[in-house]
């Protein structure tokens, strides 16, 4: 086996994630499908690409997009948190019926209508990679563009500049001021260190289902302390001043507040100080929905808000005497306002919805996808090697996907999105009902190096094993060394039936030790 190139490709592919299509919206119909992708294995820049009844459509090109600025801090921060590695179009948002879209591109503001609506007469236009006849129109802002936000209505867009929330009414221009600070330790509307590198939350504003209130956060990095890192490349050049709120020392205090379209807040209130993560948070039909967490992580609140008064109230409790694993997806509320979350009762962790559990014995509830009306799209395990698509509804509980591997996905009515990874490779389809499957092409590149896997259980708790021999080792021949590579929690499993470049890694170092 020829290993020599592989580390270089494996940093020209990032890791042979270039390629591979991520970030997927389904409209309501299903007939629509929004994706982001690179045009190639080694391509670095981002696009964004819809698929229809017909094929696939590439939307936007960044190099089509006209003169590029540069990209603000405050997004590259974002974009390391997120371990985002790509540059061009990296996030996007969309309305409620995924009509209209937008995006920012090293800090310019655009919006694409994906129906054809026509653009102000004379205004600037991206080019139309598609043609369809769509063309993204970019959006005068009052400075560079950070996480920007498209309201469900699809009229108006929030978005966060220099540390300051703003709101830009697509139908006049109007852009203006929602929140600021004179105090330059202050900021709006993004997470802060960590909820976005330790607690899944990479965002810090939230428009209200109707698009007339949005939830943001407040950001006071003031009882920080403070790094400085260096540029090993070019030491000519100042460390760079980091807030850094290392274990054990100050974090950075935050508050949560609820807008209306003129500005006007009320700051959301809870204990603090006892609970200083804000954890999650959202704004569906019945009100604003947030959890929190102790310092110790040993307890999780649930609560309700009223944006008018600000008051909260507790609808759920969940203590740990170790800590209390946070659940992606959850808290969430159904149509009619039942609660969904988790609760680790025994060996097992369920879904539970009103506090009542919702799945059996042995299967392990790993993240909440979707709550649509009364059905649950989650993703769970009862084999570690393998994860899978469940739904629960009013018909009850039921696996979506099949086979070994790991298995996610969306889902509207009439429609699914499945997205797989198995031993053979990737695949990602679109089923809609009477109607042929649908593939969303995955140009990810093979490795140069092929992973040979002998799986086993070890020890008294059967802990599932992937083992990588050289491929010149004949079994008995003689002893070999072992390098061991296991994550160090339970956040990221690696024993998994899937395609994955740490196991082409794994078998490159198993080739570098020499058969003589």
């Amino acid at each position: 086996m020829d290993t020599h190139g592989f580390p270089a490709q494996s940093a020209r592919t990032r890791r042979f994630t270039l390629g591979l299509p991520r970030a997927f919206t389904l409209s309501p119909s299903g007939e629509r499908v929004l994706f982001l992708r690179s045009r190639g294995p080694e391509d670095l820049t981002s696009c964004l690409w819809m698929l229809d009844d017909d094929r696939e459509h590439l939307l936007v090109a960044p190099e089509n997009l006209g003169a590029d600025g540069p990209i603000p801090e405050a997004e590259k921060i974002r974009r390391e948190r997120a371990r985002e590695t790509s540059a061009g179009v990296v996030a996007y948002s969309a309305d409620a019926a995924v009509r209209r879209v937008s995006f920012a591109q090293n800090g310019n503001l655009w919006v694409l209508d994906l129906e054809g609506a026509p653009s102000a007469a004379g205004a600037p236009q991206g080019t139309d990679p598609s043609g369809l006849g769509l063309r993204a129109r970019p959006v005068p802002t009052a400075g560079a563009v950070v996480d920007p936000r498209l309201d469900p209505t699809g009229s108006r867009i929030a978005y966060v500049s220099d540390g300051v929330l703003r709101m830009v009414e697509l139908a006049d221009g109007n852009d203006r001021v929602l929140a600021a600070d004179d105090d330059p330790e202050v900021s709006w509307g993004l997470a802060e260190h960590v909820a976005s590198e330790s607690m899944g939350r990479h965002r810090g504003h939230w428009w209200s289902p109707d698009g007339t209130r949005l939830l943001a956060t407040r950001v006071d990095l003031t009882p920080v302390q403070r790094w400085w890192i260096a540029d090993p490349a070019n030491p000519a050049r100042p460390p760079r001043e980091i807030p850094y709120p290392a274990a054990g020392t100050a974090n950075a205090l935050v508050s949560l507040h609820a807008f209306d379209l003129t500005g006007e807040s009320v700051e959301l209130s809870w204990d603090s100080t006892a609970y200083e993560y804000l954890v999650s948070v959202g704004w569906d039909a019945h009100g604003p929905l947030l959890s929190v967490q102790s310092r110790d992580q040993r307890t999780l609140h649930v609560l309700s808000a009223d944006p008018d008064t600000g008051r909260t109230q507790l609808l759920h409790e969940q203590q740990d005497p170790a800590w209390v694993q946070l659940i992606s997806g959850t808290p969430a509320r159904t149509a009619s306002g039942r609660l969904v979350h988790t609760e680790d009762a025994g060996a097992t962790r369920k879904l539970t919805i009103d506090g009542e559990p919702v799945t059996p014995e042995g299967l392990q509830v790993k993240q909440v996808l979707q709550v649509t009306g009364e059905s649950v799209l989650f993703l769970a395990t009862d084999e570690p090697t393998e994860c899978h698509l469940w739904l629960f509804d009013e018909t009850g509980l039921r696996r979506l996907s099949e086979g070994p591997g790991s298995h996610d996905g969306l889902r509207v009515d009439g429609a699914l999105l499945l997205s797989s990874n198995t031993e053979s490779g990737r695949s990602f389809v679109v089923r809609r009902d009477g109607r042929p499957d649908q593939a969303i092409t995955s140009l990810v590149a093979k490795p140069a190096v092929t992973p040979r896997i002998t799986w086993f259980r070890a020890g008294d708790r059967e802990l599932r094993t992937a083992l990588l021999l050289p491929s010149w080792h004949q079994p008995g021949e003689r002893k070999l060394p072992v390098l061991m590579a296991p994550y160090g929690g339970p956040a990221m499993a690696l024993v998994m039936r899937v395609t994955g470049g740490w196991f082409a890694t794994a078998q490159w170092y198993a080739e570098a030790g020499s058969p003589w």
